[in-house]
């Protein structure tokens, strides 16, 4: 069948007559069983069952790694059991059951722990809970190797002991001890990555600086020319959280180097390794994912066909036949498709090749300088040459620039300008798509040929990383700079030699005047997730200047940023104020200037690093080796901009939302009806009822909330079903 049917089943339909009547003695469905555990002093409650006030499942959930001799500790402090009885039927006490083992244990050592204080709401619900268990996980004579906990909750009364344990498979998290302390707990970024926190008392010396890395690609593939810096903090102690693709098992090292341009690309000279083994840690991936690993569909004309791909860090290339399933867009050609292979989340580079009459032919990436194509996206199309995340049209488009006047209305001191609009490849045959939006600073310097300084290419950079699948289709707004650039682009509250900063008023032109006319003109995601800036030297302070000023841009990108002009504003709304809650790119050239350009830039990155920001997920620094401070140097470093900025994983992946469809598991909570399962990144779902199926007409219950994640765990309900029988669907929407 063509692909178009191929995708066409979007809905589960589910069946199930809702009954009223309770059982006698039960653990409620919804927030029946918790744990509270304290790692390291900090207490995280862990619910054993389904509950919809959010707190992280215990099972198969990575509790960290320990060691008592460094005074770290894993503690049991608590548990909660919600119970209902009703029919003459009594609860009158619960337990706690756990046991700690090697994870190839054969045996299991359970110890219960009986607690009996409760509270009850008079109706039948009740709440045997312990608050003083303090049950230490971590110093039960264990020696260093992986550990598994294993419990489960019962409550007691007048009948048999009622289980909460996943009907006889109990609930298991994993925790690692360990000879020497290990980074704490990762959490998962929405880029999906794992954040792993890292930290390390130590004196590098006077002017120098310490690194992390590691054998995965985000901590450097142990370059220490692409090492992630951590940031100083008193005591000599240096901290840093980094965003790694996982699962991964990372080996890792510290070492000193000296930040400086003239010598931060020299990787043999400048670098101290720290002695003795390499460091260990785990980065658990986002659990309950919806598909494993990648899938392709690709059109050919070959007798068969196949790929060679390399994923992540494993340097292997394999062979993957690809399977045909269908006939192609003509007469002699084939749809091919191949899933399960590679790692999801990973970047993947591949060639697909194949033969045709006897002789093999290799499909290789048409973009001059580049061989294999590679891309990010997990479930994607390959064709003609184009990566996409949704089914291509049979005859694509090219992006096209168009250009308009814009009228300011606070001109002449914020003159009226020319802009220039870059929209991406089938920009007029996705009639039914909205497009995230960038707007860069300079516009004269940023499309083809450019401007008297140089020229960006920008639309020439965003038509390849499409193109690949690592950037979004975007739309690239780019508004030209004007006789007031050096006061437009500076912070209000900020002076140089050239005279005070206008920058509230530009904030104002840009918000009030060009993107009200490109919402309105094109159709884009007007919101601040969706709205990104772009722009270099003054362009790139008035970037992350219009990030903390307004609610409008959610991601900002400062290339080689002129930080020393703007002082006052670095000083409150960075280092002083909270500078959380956005996205940064920031680069400078090894060739700028050391104390105006270079050393700034790495202070304001300690500042965003103490502000929480993760290297990989909310920020990315980089810089290039042997660059000035010039159109050429950004022409090369705006496709790490793009590719992060832009990251083609914040789109709703339309073949994957068609690939993997909701699979639902229905829960009953008293009256109320509940259908959980794994929500894809960006995809609206809704859950519909009728109650017929032969002249259906379909109600809206709920619609869910959209997740940031590649996928999460997320719920539907029907508050008030009714008390016959009723069907259910979910309808997932592009």
């Amino acid at each position: 069948m063509p692909i178009t049917h191929l995708f066409r089943l979007l809905l589960i339909v589910l069946t199930l007559t809702v009954q009223s009547a309770f059982a006698t003695r039960r653990f409620l469905t919804d927030g029946g069983a918790f744990i509270t555990l304290e790692r390291d002093g900090c207490k995280t409650t862990y619910q054993l069952s389904h509950s919809s006030s959010g707190e992280p499942s215990f099972h198969g959930a990575e509790l960290g790694a320990f060691n008592s001799e460094g005074g770290s500790s894993l503690r049991l402090t608590g548990f909660a059991a919600h119970t209902y009885e009703d029919g003459g039927s009594y609860i009158g006490g619960a337990a706690v059951v756990c046991a700690v083992y090697p994870e190839d244990a054969s045996e299991r050592p359970f110890v219960t722990n009986y607690h009996t204080a409760y509270y009850s709401d008079g109706l039948g619900e009740k709440c045997h809970y312990a608050t003083n268990l303090n049950v230490n996980l971590a110093e039960m004579g264990l020696t260093p190797g992986n550990y598994l906990v294993e419990t489960y909750l019962f409550a007691y009364g007048n009948a048999e002991p009622l289980l909460n344990n996943r009907d006889g498979s109990n609930f298991i998290a994993r925790f690692t001890y360990a000879a020497n302390p290990l980074p704490p707990p990762p959490t998962a970024a929405p880029n999906g990555k794992t954040v792993l926190s890292f930290s390390c008392q130590t004196n590098t010396g006077f002017g120098n600086d310490l690194y992390v890395v590691g054998n995965h690609p985000d901590l450097g593939s142990w370059n220490p020319v692409d090492a992630k810096k951590l940031y100083w903090t008193e005591n000599n102690i240096w901290r840093g959280t980094i965003a790694v693709t996982a699962p991964a098992d990372i080996d890792y090292k510290f070492i000193i180097r000296t930040n400086e341009g003239s010598v931060i690309c020299d990787g043999a000279n400048n670098v101290v390794w720290f002695p003795g083994p390499n460091r260990q840690t785990n980065a658990p991936g986002i659990t309950g994912a919806p598909y494993s690993g990648k899938t392709i569909y690709y059109y050919s004309d070959w007798t068969n066909a196949a790929i060679l791909y390399q994923c992540g860090f494993d340097t292997n290339f394999y062979n993957l036949p690809l399977q045909r399933i269908d006939t192609g867009r003509t007469p002699g050609e084939y749809l091919y498709s191949a899933s399960g292979f590679a790692k999801a989340g990973e970047k993947t580079t591949f060639v697909p090749h194949g033969f045709f009459d006897g002789v093999e032919h290799w499909d290789n990436c048409p973009i001059e300088g580049i061989d294999n194509y590679f891309t990010t996206l997990d479930v994607f199309f390959l064709q003609d040459g184009q990566v996409y995340n949704y089914t291509p049209p049979e005859t694509p488009t090219a992006g096209r620039i168009e250009t308009t006047w814009i009228t300011s209305d606070l001109h002449p001191t914020i003159p009226s300008r020319n802009v220039r609009i870059f929209l991406p490849r089938n920009y007029d045959l996705n009639t039914e798509k909205s497009y995230p939006v960038l707007y860069l600073h300079d516009g004269q310097n940023v499309f083809s040929p450019g401007g008297i300084y140089g020229c960006w290419h920008a639309e020439i950079a965003a038509e390849h990383l499409i193109s690949l699948g690592m950037m979004s289709e975007s739309i690239l707004v780019a508004v030209d700079n004007s006789d007031e650039r050096l006061h437009e682009y500076l912070a209000d509250g900020d002076s140089t030699e050239y005279g005070d900063g206008t920058a509230n008023l530009y904030l104002h032109f840009l918000a009030h005047n060009v993107k009200p006319h490109i919402d309105t003109t094109y159709r884009t995601l007007p919101d601040k997730a969706h709205t990104a800036t772009l722009g270099s030297s003054f362009g790139g302070i008035v970037s992350i200047y219009l990030g903390l000023s307004s609610n409008v841009f959610g991601r900002v990108g400062p290339m080689s940023p002129s930080f020393w002009a703007c002082t006052n504003f670095v000083q409150q709304k960075i280092r002083e104020g909270d500078s959380s809650g956005l996205r940064i790119y920031m680069d400078c050239g090894t060739r700028e200037t050391s104390e105006a350009m270079w050393e700034p830039m790495w202070e304001v990155y300690n500042y965003l690093s103490a502000d929480g920001y993760a290297e990989n997920s909310t920020l990315l620094t980089t810089f290039g080796c042997g660059q000035e401070h010039n159109e050429a140097a950004w022409s090369i470093r705006i496709t790490n901009a793009l590719t992060f900025l832009m990251d083609i994983r914040d789109d709703p992946n339309e073949l994957a939302r068609l690939n993997h469809p909701p699979q639902s598991r229905i829960e009953l909570t008293g009256d109320e009806v509940s259908l959980r399962f794994q929500a894809l990144k960006e995809v609206p779902y809704i859950l519909q009822r009728t109650d017929h199926l032969v002249s259906p007409v379909w109600q809206n219950i709920h619609t869910a909330q959209v997740t940031s994640a590649l996928w999460a765990n997320t719920s539907l309900e029907d508050t008030n079903p009714p008390t016959t029988r009723a069907c259910y669907r979910i309808l997932s929407r592009p």
